[in-house]
C-alpha cells in the first residue's frame, strides 16, 4: 500500500462558471433593474464620499448654486425670446384682419406657449434654490477664519525655519510676500463677509448702510486676491519654463495641466470680482452665472475624479 496521503480536493474557484452534470452553464446576465440599482448605488456612494468633508461638501454646493443659476438664466432668456416671437407673430396676424375680427382674435388668441409658463415657473424654483444654497455656503464660511489663522501660522513658522537654515533667496522672499498678502486679503474678505452676514440676521448691530460698505470691501479683497493669484501663477510658469531650459517636456505635462486648470479658474473669476467690486456692476446675471460656472464645474470634476 502506498504511504502517500491523498490530497484533499480543491474547492471550485469562485470565478468558475457553474456546471450541471459536467456541463458548464453561463451565469445569468444581470437584469436591467439590477443594473440600474447597481449604478445608482455606485453613484450615491461616490457622491457621499465627495460630501464627506467640509471642503468637498462646499464644492458640491458651489456646483449646484451656479448650475441652478445658469439654468434659470437660460430658461428665462429662452422664455422671453419665445414670448416676444409669439407676440410679434400675433400682432402681425391681427393687423391683417378686419377691425371686428381683430377684436375677437385679441380676446381669444393664446399669447404664450404653455411650455413658456412651465419654464418660467421652473426658473423661479431654481432661483429660490440658489438663494438657499448661497445662504448655506455663506453660513459654512463663518468658520473660514479658523483655517486662515492656521494658514498664516504655517506661513510664519515656515519662513522662520528657512531663515534659520540660511535660505534667504529673492524668490523665497517674493513668495513669502505674495503668500502673506493673499492671506491678508482672504482674512479681510472673510471677516467683513461674516460681519455683514451676522448683521443681516440681527446678531450684530451694524446698519444696512455699513453692511453695504463692508460687503463692498469684502468683494474688493477677493478681487485683489484673484489678481495676485493670476500674477503668482504667471511667475510660477516662467520659473518652470526657465528651469526646464526654455521649454516644458512630457514629464511636466501633469504640472502643466494643473497650472492651466488653476489659471483659467481664476481668469474666469476675475471679471466677476471686478463686476461686484463696482457699484452697479457691468455684467448681466447671465454673464456672471456663465463665468462662475466654469470654476464650479472644474472643481466638481476634480473632486469627482478624486473620489472613485
Amino acid at each position: 500500500m502506498s504511504s502517500e496521503k491523498p490530497s484533499p480536493e480543491q474547492p471550485p474557484s469562485s470565478s468558475a462558471a457553474p456546471s450541471v452534470d459536467g456541463v458548464h452553464v453561463a451565469s445569468p446576465a444581470p437584469t436591467r433593474c439590477q443594473t440600474i440599482l447597481s449604478s445608482t448605488d455606485a453613484f450615491l456612494a461616490r457622491l457621499y464620499r465627495c460630501t464627506s468633508t467640509r471642503s468637498g461638501a462646499d464644492v458640491v454646493l458651489f456646483f449646484l448654486t451656479y448650475g441652478f443659476r445658469l439654468s434659470a438664466n437660460v430658461l428665462e432668456t429662452g422664455s422671453r425670446a419665445a414670448i416676444r416671437s409669439s407676440a410679434s407673430k400675433l400682432v402681425a396676424l391681427a393687423l391683417q384682419l378686419p377691425p371686428s375680427q381683430a377684436v375677437n382674435f385679441a380676446k381669444e388668441a393664446p399669447f404664450a406657449n404653455p411650455f413658456v409658463g412651465l419654464a418660467l415657473k421652473l426658473a423661479s424654483r431654481l432661483r429660490a434654490a440658489v438663494a438657499v444654497l448661497t445662504e448655506v455656503r455663506t453660513f459654512g464660511r463663518l468658520w473660514g477664519l479658523l483655517g486662515l489663522y492656521f494658514s498664516a501660522k504655517k506661513l510664519v513658522l515656515s519662513a522662520r525655519a528657512k531663515k534659520q537654515e540660511g535660505e534667504n533667496s529673492a524668490e523665497r522672499t517674493f513668495d513669502f510676500i505674495v503668500a502673506a498678502a493673499q492671506i491678508t486679503c482672504l482674512i479681510s474678505f472673510q471677516a467683513t463677509e461674516n460681519i455683514t452676514y451676522l448683521s443681516s440676521k440681527k446678531i450684530l448691530g451694524f446698519s444696512p448702510a455699513t453692511q453695504g460698505k463692508l460687503i463692498m470691501w469684502s468683494v474688493r479683497s477677493w478681487a485683489l486676491y484673484v489678481a495676485m493669484e493670476l500674477a503668482r501663477l504667471v511667475v510660477e510658469r516662467q520659473r518652470k519654463i526657465s528651469a526646464a531650459g526654455g521649454r516644458l517636456t512630457e514629464k511636466d505635462q501633469a504640472w502643466s495641466e494643473g497650472w492651466k486648470r488653476d489659471f483659467f479658474r481664476n481668469l474666469a473669476w476675475s471679471p466677476v470680482t471686478v463686476h461686484f467690486s463696482t457699484p452697479g456692476g457691468f455684467l448681466s446675471d447671465f454673464a456672471v452665472s456663465a463665468l462662475a460656472f466654469h470654476p464650479a464645474q472644474s472643481q466638481m470634476r476634480e473632486l469627482w475624479a478624486a473620489n472613485k
